[in-house]
């Protein structure tokens, strides 16, 4: 598939545009000012070469291209797998994004019944086939003669075994998807058993003779096993050999991904640091506050800002509070406004709780956690003998591949996360 090593390169990273042109990601790419910068996760191959886009904060260069390679396939396994039609991204049939759903549905198919095998009657007015007398009484003209009447012509039904182009799609698609992308796509079905037909040279002929096929069906399971092979063909004959399966919203897959992860795995803060283990007792839920009273008139007229937290854990006697927010940006080197404020506001409301503060992102190599800003040493900030504010904020960082490949295993956790923030984003 690939000739040579993959491009690689970084969400939100600025690139030359020339060195990408191949690919025809013009959609995915954001221009200010003459600046041209990355914008998707995700891999695309063309003709022969291969291009990575990392998450931001993702140190690909210290990997191997086998890392980089397996790091690629873990990331379109979930964006593939962790598509719903509520958040996934409606491509028309012209666009470079491999149809996921088409190829699944016909592997689905596979999987279930084999390779599509099915004789259809056909109605003739030749002497092949057998006659239908009921047909023939009931369409063809009646002709008396002296010894009896004579219907004519003699409608006959022959078995035709029209589904060989369907079987041959069937195994074209199977083979095509698996020759040329099962490098870096680890869902595709091993197969390879090409059909020799000419009509495969030419993928808008069979689209025009899969959508003239379709109308002699009408099992549910039939018609929609070949408008699959349609919307794959449709695919193909407008591509140009380019596959794409990216995602231009890796925030929100990195938000759902760590809810699942907190919520199956999280068993506590120890030295600063996220203790995970094979079962949670913490129950984390993403909440909104606001963050001003109306109660008071001379508010009335504010805007009513309010404030949502990713992951938010309260204690039932509300001593404890475990705030964590999902953090995917280039750098974690400036103050987080954001969080602070998070950290005042809740221990406003809950004075005697003690409160966690973390922002979770990720990494290429082991975890590791690192002290964002820390004022819980600082004494007399109010003029009060011995207060702390208690601020302190952590940074959590956690391997890539390792938080994908959970979400793999729970991908039904991860779907219902998926739908559920992408409606209160929508």
């Amino acid at each position: 598939m690939n000739n040579g090593s993959p491009i690689c390169i970084n969400d939100g990273e600025v690139y030359d545009k020339e060195k990408l042109n191949s690919f025809q990601i013009d959609d995915l790419l954001r221009y200010t000012n003459g600046t041209c910068t990355i914008n998707f996760v995700g891999v695309v191959v063309s003709q022969g070469s291969t291009l990575f886009s990392f998450p931001k904060h993702f140190d690909h260069e210290k990997l191997s291209i086998e890392e980089k390679k397996e790091y690629a396939k873990a990331i379109a396994s979930l964006l593939v797998k962790g598509s719903s039609p509520i958040n996934f991204q409606k491509k028309d049939s012209k666009s470079n994004e491999f149809p996921v759903d088409s190829y699944l549905l016909v592997v689905d198919y596979y999987k279930k019944f084999g390779i599509y095998n099915k004789k259809i009657k056909v109605e003739n007015i030749t002497n092949q086939g057998r006659p239908n007398w009921k047909r023939t009484i009931r369409k063809s003209q009646k002709v008396i003669q002296d010894n009896g009447i004579v219907f004519l012509p003699i409608i006959s039904i022959k078995d035709k075994n029209s589904s060989v182009f369907l079987s041959d799609c069937m195994q074209f698609i199977l083979s095509n998807t698996y020759d040329k992308y099962s490098e870096i796509l680890n869902f595709v079905l091993p197969y390879k058993e090409f059909s020799s037909d000419n009509i495969f040279k030419n993928f808008k002929a069979c689209v025009r003779k899969l959508k003239l096929i379709k109308n002699r069906y009408f099992k549910d399971s039939e018609k929609e096993l070949i408008q699959a092979m349609i919307s794959y063909f449709e695919w193909l004959s407008f591509r140009n050999g380019v596959l794409a399966i990216t995602t231009t919203d890796f925030p929100l897959y990195w938000e759902s991904m760590i809810h699942v992860l907190l919520n199956k795995t999280f068993s506590g803060i120890d030295n600063d640091g996220i203790d995970l283990s094979n079962e949670s007792t913490y129950k984390f839920i993403k909440q909104s506050e606001k963050t001003e009273s109306c109660e008071n008139r001379e508010h009335s007229e504010t805007q009513g800002f309010s404030i949502e937290f990713d992951h938010i854990y309260i204690s039932d006697t509300e001593d404890e509070i475990i705030l964590f927010d999902s953090k995917y940006m280039k750098s974690i080197s400036e103050l987080n406004y954001k969080q602070a404020f998070y950290y005042y506001f809740l221990k406003e409301k809950y004075p005697q709780s003690k409160i966690h503060n973390g922002l979770i992102a990720p990494t290429h190599g082991a975890p590791y956690d690192e002290v964002h800003i820390d004022r819980t040493w600082i004494e007399d900030v109010s003029r009060v003998k011995g207060y702390s504010d208690g601020l302190k904020i952590i940074v959590h960082y956690l391997n890539l591949k390792t938080v994908i490949d959970f979400t793999l295993s729970n991908i039904f956790e991860f779907k219902a996360q998926m739908r559920e923030r992408s409606r209160s984003k929508g």
